[in-house]
């Protein structure tokens, strides 16, 4: 999906949504925004970044071995850590509350942090991209949700739906 694409589906949801009442807007925000939310937490288990990448590794320890084999990130991808808002205007997904979203920005940006509370060392965090949105890959969300969108602006009887053409 091209930028170009990209706009003429803005106009084309913007067009859908404002003749809905704020509320309902609201709503299919809330309903739109749980395919990205899904999208970015099967990600981060996956341990890659919104283009494919896998993450950076973690670092050996001294005797050789990496600390432990298990995936990064078990707690921040729960989804009661990674959030969703939705506001008249869109949808955001992330981590928006304390150690949570405080230890996603240091790998998101790869920031220095320390790395125990009992450890006064710093340390440089290499950067992994835990939210994102890549065009290629997920083309088919970005078609998930026009489709919920469109089902749900519909699907409210309560609404008269106006489509303005822009």
């Amino acid at each position: 999906m091209a930028d170009q694409d990209l706009v003429e589906l803005e106009k084309l949801l913007l067009g859908i949504t404002n003749g809905l009442k704020p509320s309902a807007r609201k709503k299919i925000a809330e309903k739109a925004a749980i395919i990205p939310r899904l999208r970015n937490a099967k990600r981060i288990q996956a341990n890659t970044d919104p283009d494919g990448r896998a993450f950076v590794p973690r670092k050996l320890k001294p005797n050789g071995k990496i600390r432990a084999r298990a995936n990064m990130f078990k707690k921040l991808r729960q989804f009661r850590r990674l959030l969703k808002k939705a506001t008249l205007d869109g949808l955001e997904v992330g981590f928006f509350r304390g150690a949570d979203a405080r230890i996603a920005t240091v790998h998101q940006e790869g920031l220095v942090d320390k790395f125990d509370k009992k450890f006064p060392k710093t340390v440089r965090y290499p950067v992994r991209r835990l939210l994102g949105y890549a065009l290629a890959a997920d083309a088919a969300a970005m078609d998930d949700v026009v489709n919920m969108v469109v089902f749900f602006a519909f699907a409210m009887p309560e609404q008269r739906l106006i489509v303005h053409a822009l």
